[in-house]
C-alpha cells in the first residue's frame, strides 16, 4: 500500500462498536495507523476542534444524533467546512442523498459493508492509489466468531421487544421505534460479518418498519400486517441463528428470502402510498390554510381602508 495513507489521520464515527471495529481494522490494513473513533457525534466533533482529521467516515443511522445533523453540525466548524465525509448507510434513500448532496458529503457506502470497499471508497475520494492490500482473515474471522456468540441474544432481544406490539397495543409506535433501531445494526452486522441472508432477512423487516414510522400515528390500518411481517421474519431469523447459517445459504437461502420479501415488499409499497398520500393531504391543508390567512388579512385591510377613507369623509363634512 503507498505511503501515503500511513500519512492519513482518519476518524471512525459510529454508534456500533463492531462496525468501528471492522472498518479500524481495514484502513490500518491499508496502512493508516492513525485511526481515531468516536461513538457519537458529540464526541467526533471534539475530536475534529482538537486533531488534524484528514477524513471521517460516518454512520448515517447512528443515534441520538445521525449522520446527516453531524455532518451539518460538522460544516459549521472552521475545522470541518471542507471535511471529505464517507457516509455508511443501512439504505439507499434519494432524500438522505439530496441531504448529502448539499452538505458536501464525499461518497456513500451501503451496508453491508466489506473492508476492501471501505478502502477502495477512502482512497478515491483522497486520490490514492488502492494497490492490492487485502483485509486479513484473522480479523474478520475473529469479528465473525464474537459476533457468532452474541447472536442468540440479540435475537431473544428482538423477540422480546416484538412481543410488545400485541401486547401493547398502546406503545406500538414506541415499539416499532426500538425494533428499527435494532434491525438497523442486525443488518449491517450480519452482512459484513458473513450472515448474508441473516442481514437480507432483517433488512427487508427493518426497511418496511423504518418506512412504517412516517404514518402510524395517522393510520393505524397497517398494525396487522406489520406484526405479521415481524413474527414471520423473526421466526426466520431465529432458525437461521440456531442453524447457525452463514452466507447466503444458496438456493434455500434465496427460497427463504424471496417468501419474506412476497409479503415485505407490496407492504412497503402501500405504506410508501399511504405516507404520500398523506403527505400531499398535509400540503394541501397547510396550502388551504395559507389562502385563508391570505384572504382574511386582504379583508382586514380592505375593511381598515374603506374605515380610513369614512373617517375622512366625516372629518370633510364637519369642516
Amino acid at each position: 500500500m503507498p505511503s501515503e495513507f500511513a500519512r492519513l489521520t482518519i476518524l471512525v464515527v459510529d454508534d456500533d462498536p463492531t462496525m468501528r471495529s471492522v472498518i479500524t481494522s481495514a484502513l490500518r490494513a491499508a496502512g493508516c495507523n492513525q485511526v481515531r473513533q468516536a461513538s457519537n457525534g458529540e464526541q467526533a466533533l471534539n475530536i475534529v476542534r482538537q486533531s488534524q482529521i484528514d477524513l471521517i467516515t460516518c454512520d448515517c443511522q447512528m443515534a441520538p444524533v445521525d449522520g446527516l445533523t453531524f455532518v451539518k453540525r460538522l460544516r459549521e466548524l472552521p475545522e470541518g467546512a471542507s471535511k471529505p465525509v464517507v457516509m455508511l448507510t443501512a439504505n439507499n434513500r434519494p432524500e438522505d442523498a439530496w441531504a448529502g448532496r448539499e452538505l458536501k458529503v464525499s461518497a456513500w457506502l451501503v451496508k453491508p459493508i466489506t473492508p476492501q470497499a471501505v478502502i477502495k471508497r477512502v482512497a478515491g475520494v483522497l486520490g490514492l492509489n488502492v494497490g492490492t492490500t487485502a483485509m486479513p482473515e484473522d480479523v474478520l474471522t475473529e469479528l465473525a466468531d464474537a459476533y457468532e456468540k452474541r447472536l442468540p441474544n440479540e435475537i431473544q432481544t428482538l423477540e422480546s421487544i416484538a412481543a410488545r406490539l400485541p401486547a401493547r397495543p398502546e406503545h406500538f409506535n414506541l415499539t416499532i421505534q426500538d425494533l428499527v433501531k435494532r434491525l438497523h445494526v442486525v443488518k449491517g452486522q450480519a452482512g459484513t460479518l458473513g450472515y448474508a441472508l441473516l442481514g437480507s432477512v432483517a433488512g427487508e423487516v427493518h426497511d418496511v418498519l423504518q418506512e412504517a414510522e412516517r404514518i402510524l400515528d395517522e393510520d393505524q390500518g397497517f398494525r396487522p400486517d406489520l406484526i405479521r411481517l415481524v413474527e414471520s421474519g423473526f421466526k426466520v431469523m431465529r432458525l437461521i441463528v440456531d442453524r447457525n447459517v452463514r452466507g447466503s445459504a444458496g438456493a434455500v437461502g434465496a427460497k427463504v428470502l424471496a417468501d419474506i420479501a412476497a409479503f415485505a415488499r407490496p407492504l412497503h409499497a402501500r405504506i410508501v402510498a399511504a405516507a404520500e398520500a398523506a403527505e400531499a393531504a398535509e400540503r394541501q391543508r397547510r396550502s388551504h390554510h395559507a389562502d385563508v390567512l391570505l384572504a382574511t388579512e386582504q379583508n382586514r385591510l380592505i375593511v381598515e381602508r374603506r374605515i380610513r377613507l369614512t373617517q375622512a369623509e366625516l372629518a370633510e363634512k364637519d369642516r
